[in-house]
C-alpha cells in the first residue's frame, strides 16, 4: 500500500506543556498495492513540490517496483491535491495504476530511476528499471501510453542494485550490481551494452551509486563490504574509502562537490534486508546518530586516493 501523508500545521513549536498530551492529527491518502514495494520513485517535477503538486489533468507520476516483478506507475497528483483541500476531496480517487510494466516477468528488482529534464531534451517521461536477473529496461511514457523497450540493457551478470540517470547528459545512465561492477550506458547504443565500466569496483556487491550534481564526471558508490568510493569517469581511476558498514543509501551533496552522505543499515537482530532506505539531506551538515544506525557526512576534497574518510564535525 502507498500512503501519502500531510502533517498537521504546527505554528508554535514551543507550545505549553498542557498541549503535550494532545493526540497528533494526521491526514493521509492510501493506494492499495499488489505485492510488497521494493523501491518507489517519484518523477522529477519542473518546479519544487513545495510550490504545490501539479493540478489535474497534469499528472504526478510515481513508480514502484513490486516483489511480484511488476513495475507500476501511479498518478498521485489528485491525491496530493485532495490533502491540500480536504473539503473538496473526491471520494472517487483512483486506486489503480495508470500503467503496469511486465517486462521483467516474475523477476523482482530494486533499481528504479526517472530521467530528469535536461536542456532541450524530450518532454516524454523515461523510466529505467533493473531486476535481480541482471536486466535493465527503459520505459517511455506519453500522456496516453507507456512503452517498454523490447530489448533490455544487458552487460551485468547478477542483480542490478541501483540505477541513476546522468544529471547532465540526457541519454546516459549508470548502474551497479551484485556482480561487483559499475557500468555507464548510452541509450543510443543499439546493442544495449554498456559503453564503459569497471569490474571488481568493490570487494563485494555494489549496493548504491550517486552522481555528483555539480561535478558531473564524479560518481560515488557504496559496497556491501562497507567501502565508499568516488570515481572519476574521465579515466575511471582513483577512489576514496571509509570504514562504515553496509550501505543502504548514498547521495552526493547538491551544492558541495566534495560532500557525500552515506547511510548504513541497522545491524540489529535479523539478516540484512534488501529493502533500501532513501536518504534525505541538507546541503551543509548532518549529525551522526547512534553508532548502530549511523548517518555520516563525509568530505572528500583534498585527500589522496585510498585515504580514509572521516565524519565532519
Amino acid at each position: 500500500m502507498l500512503t501519502l501523508i500531510s502533517p498537521a500545521d504546527d505554528d508554535d513549536e514551543d507550545s505549553d506543556d498542557d498541549d503535550t498530551d494532545d493526540d497528533p492529527v494526521l491526514t493521509y491518502r492510501s493506494i492499495p498495492h499488489k505485492g510488497g514495494v521494493n523501491r518507489i520513485r517519484a518523477r522529477p517535477l519542473g518546479n519544487p513540490l513545495s510550490t504545490g503538486p501539479p493540478l489535474p489533468p497534469d499528472p504526478y507520476h510515481v513508480a514502484t517496483f513490486a516483489e511480484t516483478g511488476k513495475v507500476h506507475i501511479f498518478d498521485v497528483a489528485p491525491h496530493l491535491n485532495s490533502l491540500l483541500s480536504p473539503a473538496t476531496a473526491s471520494s472517487t480517487l483512483s486506486k489503480t495504476p495508470l500503467f503496469t510494466i511486465n517486462s521483467h516477468g516474475r523477476a523482482e528488482g530494486f533499481a528504479l530511476d526517472w530521467a530528469k529534464p535536461i536542456g532541450g531534451a524530450s518532454s516524454s517521461a523515461r523510466l529505467l528499471s533493473g531486476d535481480i536477473h541482471s536486466k535493465i529496461y527503459l520505459t517511455t511514457l506519453t500522456p496516453t501510453s507507456a512503452t517498454p523497450s523490447p530489448k533490455p540493457f544487458a552487460s551485468h551478470t547478477d542483480s542490478v542494485e541501483d540505477i541513476q540517470w546522468s544529471p547532465s547528459e540526457a541519454t546516459v545512465f549508470a548502474s551497479c550490481s551484485s556482480d561487483r561492477s559499475i557500468r555507464v550506458w548510452d541509450v543510443r547504443v543499439k546493442d544495449r551494452k554498456s559503453v564503459i565500466g569497471v569490474a571488481g569496483a568493490h570487494d563485494s556487491d555494489v549496493n548504491v551509486i550517486s552522481w555528483n550534481l555539480s561535478t558531473n564526471y564524479l560518481l560515488a558508490s557504496g559496497g556491501d563490504e562497507g567501502g565508499i568510493k568516488v570515481w572519476d569517469l574521465r579515466n575511471f581511476k582513483g577512489c576514496v574509502r571509509d570504514s562504515c558498514r553496509r550501505r543502504c543509501a548514498l547521495q552526493c551533496g547538491a551544492s558541495e562537490a566534495d560532500v557525500v552522505l552515506p547511510c548504513q543499515q541497522h545491524q540489529g537482530a535479523g539478516a540484512y534486508t534488501r529493502r533500501r532506505v532513501q536518504l534525505a539531506h541538507g546541503p551543509h551538515h548532518l549529525d551522526r546518530v547512534a553508532p548502530d544506525r549511523r548517518v555520516v557526512l563525509c568530505r572528500l576534497g583534498r585527500r589522496r586516493p585510498g585515504h580514509a574518510v572521516g565524519p565532519l564535525g
